[in-house]
């Protein structure tokens, strides 16, 4: 299945990878079946890469 969503451009922000998996296997830990838990993480991430501080002048950590 593929999960379609708004897709944040910004190449400068580091770890959307890694909270993406994390909290996917946080949800699924919960009870939450694995589809529902994709949507959820996918928001969640895309919510902290828009947050993103601007921090220093390189790559921005996510804002969570």
């Amino acid at each position: 299945e593929e999960f379609r969503g708004t897709f944040v451009s910004d190449y400068l922000v580091h770890g959307a990878g890694c909270s993406s998996s994390s909290a996917i296997a946080a949800i699924c830990a919960e009870g939450v079946d694995i589809r529902q838990a994709v949507m959820l993480a996918k928001a969640y991430v895309n919510t902290a890469i828009a947050k993103a501080p601007a921090i220093g002048g390189a790559r921005r950590p996510l804002k969570h």
